[in-house]
């Protein structure tokens, strides 16, 4: 990296001498076959190549679409790190995919709420700060960007094991009464199903056009899928599959269901290979989704759907889909207010990695790694963020070279 002997596309180029170039990073570095290529033994039928996926927008959308590069990255990094060395072996379950998109809100059975993770599909075991690197790129090129130092900080604070400082939005989301809930969720599902089913709004796709991967994801799994619903009345069956962020390309299916007179959707979205496969090997998916489950999700019991569904030949996460109160949008317009809000989430958001951490039984030994000697510590993490925006800026090509950050100020 840039303060060192050995450049990002020196290191990559020598990692590739001995075989042929699988893509091209780093300004025209090659990045290894080996390097992107997943040992796991679980049966992968949406492989994670890690290769880049050009987006349009702003980089915060590519940070999101490019999970299993950035773990390439991380991987071809990692023989070469000095002053962080020591952090990057400290493992534990890591969230994979971690920026503010996938963090919310999540209704408890009681009424209240807790902070947590959303979206599981790229967790698992891997190094913890490398994980909470991620976010921290995600922050930098997003409209809501902070001083790095500052997530650093708060960061260590966490490891601490320190008391979370919740800022005023967490603290007015988490004080918002089960009623307010239940209203937003009736204004999301009048917005996408009515009388005979799913509305255009919710982008969903008759099961009569599924092409031939989707058809068998749904012929090989639809007893375990409806299995999974329980005692229900299932009124429709549609699936949808996105065309943006990191879960493109993958099926998702969605039952609109009736139970005990009231309605609600739940979405099985099929389990492809996680972006963490990139950077080490991970086991079933059962036990991965089942450990990012204890570590980052409420462990009372929760209003919503939320399980792990064996289908055999493929998995899934079966959930309710539903609308949190923490609603910021980095990809769309952006007021002053938004900034200021989500610079204060990312802010609580590095404090409570380090808490997840310290949760692990691993904060100890991360915070000794990193103030050792802080200085340098703390340069080669500015390093690493700042050369992996730079790659994504040569891959996504001229059309997304700037990043989401703007000046305060009315969109």
């Amino acid at each position: 990296m840039r303060n060192r002997t050995l450049t990002l596309a020196t290191i990559l180029a020598n990692l590739c001498l001995a075989s042929a170039p699988a893509t091209v990073f780093a300004g025209g570095a090659p990045l290894c076959e080996h390097v992107l290529a997943s040992a796991s033994p679980m049966q992968i039928t949406f492989a994670a190549t890690g290769e880049w996926r050009k987006t349009e927008g702003n980089l915060f959308s590519a940070v999101r679409a490019n999970a299993p590069h950035n773990w390439a990255y991380f991987k071809a990094i990692r023989p070469h790190l000095v002053s962080l060395r020591e952090a990057f072996k400290v493992e534990g379950i890591g969230i994979g995919d971690f920026h503010i998109l996938n963090i919310g809100d999540i209704e408890l059975s009681n009424g209240s709420r807790k902070i947590g993770l959303i979206d599981v599909d790229d967790g698992g075991h891997t190094s913890l700060f490398a994980d909470f690197t991620r976010s921290a790129i995600s922050n930098q090129v997003s409209p809501y960007k902070v001083p790095l130092h500052d997530l650093w900080k708060n960061y260590l604070d966490g490891l601490k094991d320190e008391k979370i400082q919740k800022p005023k939005i967490i603290e007015t989301i988490l004080g918002k009464s089960h009623s307010e809930y239940l209203a937003i969720q009736k204004k999301y599902l009048d917005k996408i199903i009515d009388g005979k089913g799913f509305t255009a709004a919710a982008g969903v796709r008759p099961l009569s056009e599924m092409d031939p991967v989707t058809r068998d994801v749904y012929v090989e799994s639809i007893g375990a899928m409806i299995n999974s619903l329980g005692d229900v009345k299932i009124l429709a069956q549609a699936y949808k599959i996105k065309d943006t962020g990191g879960s493109q390309g993958i099926p998702r299916f969605w039952f609109l269901i009736e139970n005990k007179g009231a309605r609600t959707v739940i979405e099985l979205k099929t389990l492809a290979e996680p972006a963490m496969n990139l950077y080490e090997q991970q086991g079933t998916q059962r036990d991965r989704i089942n450990s990012l489950i204890e570590f980052y999700r409420p462990q009372r019991s929760t209003f919503g759907f939320y399980r792990f569904v064996d289908g055999g030949k493929y998995q899934f996460i079966a959930r309710e889909r539903t609308r949190g109160f923490l609603a910021l949008d980095p990809e769309g317009k952006v007021s002053d207010k938004d900034v200021q809000e989500g610079q204060d989430v990312y802010r609580y958001l590095a404090q409570r990695a380090g808490k997840w951490h310290a949760d692990q039984g691993q904060g100890e030994a991360l915070f000794k790694a990193l103030t050792q000697d802080e200085a340098k510590s703390y340069a080669e993490f500015e390093s690493i963020v700042n050369d992996y925006i730079e790659v994504m800026k040569r891959e996504n090509g001229s059309e997304t070279s700037k990043d989401a950050t703007r000046k305060p100020g009315k969109p």
